[in-house]
């Protein structure tokens, strides 16, 4: 059996505390005796992410012949560690990195991003999605009126149940896609998972 602890997520950073509205939980308290008790984890670094290979990029109908959005100059870290994309020059990026964790089915799952105003020459759809292997954990699909009429800027704090486990070293992937000259934060994606199975798998090993 399992007891949730009420514990604050812990790599918001004070950026996005501040941006978001975000409430301060307090600390988890002592659980009873025989309960193994549910911690939230992060599933990526931020510091970890590398650009995905054309044969692994899970949105092949979404991504050009060429793509150039390479670090630091269509993507870097921010001050509080999250990644933004300033997508001035290049309209896609896809970055992936292996998870260190095992996410059973049914796990409650929360994910975070944000974006200011959005811009397109012409009517468009921005698209945002985050994946483990080939099921998507999060989309967003943003629609742009185009010419002088913005898409509003938004911030996006979700929780979803994941509906199929995710393996030990089962790659992440972020996407981006873009029309005009805007930036996506990426801030974190999380995991409830039992305190047995909130230690890093060694997958090197």
């Amino acid at each position: 059996m399992h007891r949730r602890r009420q514990c604050a997520r812990g790599s918001a950073s004070a950026r996005w505390a501040t941006g978001a509205a975000l409430l301060g939980l307090s600390a988890c308290p002592a659980k009873p005796p025989g309960e193994e008790a549910l911690v939230w984890v992060d599933l990526v670094d931020n510091q970890a992410w590398v650009s995905t290979e054309p044969e692994d990029d899970p949105w092949p109908a979404h991504r050009p012949a060429e793509v150039d959005c390479s670090y630091p100059f269509g993507w870097h870290l921010l001050l509080g560690g999250e990644v933004e994309a300033e997508m001035l020059t290049c309209g896609y990026l896809s970055l992936s990195q292996p998870t260190r964790y095992v996410v059973p089915a049914g796990s409650q799952m929360t994910v975070a991003a944000y974006h200011f105003d959005l811009a397109a020459p012409e009517a468009a759809n921005a698209h945002l999605a985050v994946m483990a292997g080939s099921q998507v954990l999060w989309e967003q699909s943003v629609p742009i009126p185009g010419g002088e009429v913005f898409a509003p800027g938004a911030v996006y704090q979700e929780s979803f149940v994941v509906e199929q486990e995710i393996r030990a070293d089962q790659a992440i992937t972020l996407h981006m896609h873009n029309h005009g000259q805007n930036s996506y934060v990426f801030v974190h994606l999380q995991a409830e998972l039992p305190e047995s199975l909130a230690t890093p798998v060694d997958t090197e090993g």
